[in-house]
């Protein structure tokens, strides 16, 4: 799947500048950028907001072309102003688009000179990026922006990069994943989708997507409750780690995570050592268990969403994993794999909390 060279990477650097001079009121500032491709026909989209300081109109345009980099040439024919592209903060594709394979879509990316390699890609579910937009216009980029940065609080979503995306795609021990918008009201975020080689293929629940983190190293934290001597515990889980190894033919899945208590159903002051005990073992098996379903359901898929076993099975063996990279998603389906989650309660966070020795 190596569609791009590397050397495409700093095509938009060399060409950056190359812009005539426009004034600020000629100009119309593009937010959002939302892609939509039926198998025959794009549509480009675009939410726009008037560089004049007297106001605050937002609108959106769209066109239907035959590429995006038609598309986008065709917007500032249907703009009341010159349509600069440089602040766009977020990119949206549609879910049909995301299912018919975007990979026509990275080769824009990379040769764009106006595409920044720090801009998000989402995907929208059950709609298209146009209809995303036109609900949602300018402001939807502000949104999207303000739901990326807090998603570590739960850590069932995250922000993918175009960098990443691209790193991703030409990268076969790696399977490419991104995250998710939902549109019941208002938008937010679901989890992540799968895709196979450049097309998506599945939508999978927070818990998954929860997974997904962990395994990949970019979990932010999670709060949850746990049961211990008829009282419910609500934890916070912080400072995970996750190392993967292989060795014998099996994965090693150690985790490594701190937790803190938040507080407690009967609104107890004291935590016995036999409590905090059994409070972190019972931490370590539902996250021990939300880790073998999540690479269970990669296996169904199958696919290594973001290749951190690809990357374990390079580092143990890298001519053997180059030579066999083109089989290893259909592969991964097969793989052995130990876990060993360690949890660790961290009492020093717990507030007006303290063990009570026996």
């Amino acid at each position: 799947m190596r569609k791009f060279s590397t050397l495409f990477l700093i095509i938009p650097l060399l060409l950056a500048g190359c812009h005539k001079n426009y004034q600020m009121d000629d100009l119309m500032f593009a937010k959002v950028l939302g892609i939509d491709f039926d198998g025959e026909t794009y549509t480009v989209t675009v939410g726009l907001k008037d560089s004049s300081k007297e106001s605050e109109d937002s609108k959106v345009v769209k066109t239907e072309c035959k590429s995006v980099s038609e598309g986008m040439s065709k917007l500032s024919q249907k703009a009341d102003k010159r349509i600069f592209f440089g602040q766009i903060r977020v990119i949206i594709l549609g879910e049909e688009c995301a299912r018919n394979g975007i990979c026509a879509i990275l080769d824009f990316f990379v040769r764009s000179a106006e595409m920044r390699f720090d801009l998000p890609v989402l995907v929208a579910k059950g709609t298209s990026a146009a209809s995303a937009l036109e609900s949602g216009k300018a402001e939807l980029s502000e949104k999207i922006e303000s739901l990326l940065k807090s998603a570590d609080t739960v850590s069932v979503s995250g922000s993918i990069k175009i960098s990443r995306l691209v790193e991703m795609n030409e990268d076969l021990l790696q399977a490419v994943y991104l995250p998710y918008l939902t549109f019941d009201g208002e938008p937010a975020l679901g989890g992540y989708c799968i895709f196979s080689k450049d097309k998506l293929i599945k939508f999978l629940s927070a818990d998954i997507s929860r997974g997904i983190n962990f395994l990949n190293n970019t979990f932010g934290s999670w709060v949850f409750t746990v049961n211990v001597e008829d009282d419910v515990f609500t934890v916070i889980v912080s400072d995970s780690n996750t190392k993967i190894t292989l060795k014998d033919g099996i994965f090693k899945i150690n985790v490594k995570f701190k937790t803190a208590v938040l507080q407690t159903d009967s609104g107890r002051r004291d935590i016995s050592k036999d409590a905090a005990g059994e409070m972190t073992q019972k931490e370590a098996a539902i996250a021990d268990e939300l880790i073998r379903n999540t690479v269970e359901e990669l296996k169904a898929v199958p696919a290594d969403a973001g290749g951190a076993f690809g990357l374990a099975y390079y580092r143990a063996n890298k001519k053997s994993a180059r030579e066999n990279e083109d089989l290893w998603q259909e592969n991964f389906a097969g793989i052995q794999y130990e876990t060993e989650i360690n949890a660790e309660t961290d009492m020093a966070k717990i507030q007006q909390a303290h063990v009570k020795g026996n």
